[in-house]
């Protein structure tokens, strides 16, 4: 089950967004029963109104940022990833470019966006 919370959490979600997915894996825990448990995980860091698990490696929590920052699109800038990076992790945008094409999931054509990979 908290395997489950933080392979939700990998990404930044808000209280909200996670007691709904949480209750689409089966997990039916109500909004404060969610609330209490991030609260009270250590391995849980709130930052403003979203939270995410510090667990795993960070490689996998970047790229998870990258998947949901570029979601339908072909390509973003880099500096969008940036704004969706918690602020408890310190990355640099070469960091993140290079993160990203060591996947195997994304080129750059310029070092300034991401392209998904065909």
């Amino acid at each position: 089950m908290v395997e489950q919370i933080y392979d939700q959490l990998k990404t930044p979600k808000t209280l909200e967004e996670l007691h709904e997915r949480l209750n689409e894996i089966g997990l039916k825990w109500n909004k404060a029963q969610v609330g209490l448990f991030v609260q009270m995980d250590k391995n849980i860091k709130k930052n403003g109104i979203t939270y995410c698990a510090n667990v795993g490696n960070s490689k996998d929590v970047i790229i998870d940022i990258v998947d949901k920052t570029i979601g339908t699109k072909p390509l973003i800038p880099i500096r969008k990833v940036m704004d969706n990076i918690p602020f408890d992790i310190i990355i640099s945008a070469e960091e993140i470019l290079k993160i990203a094409i060591n996947s195997g999931r994304y080129t750059s054509p310029n070092g300034a966006v991401l392209k998904k990979c065909n």
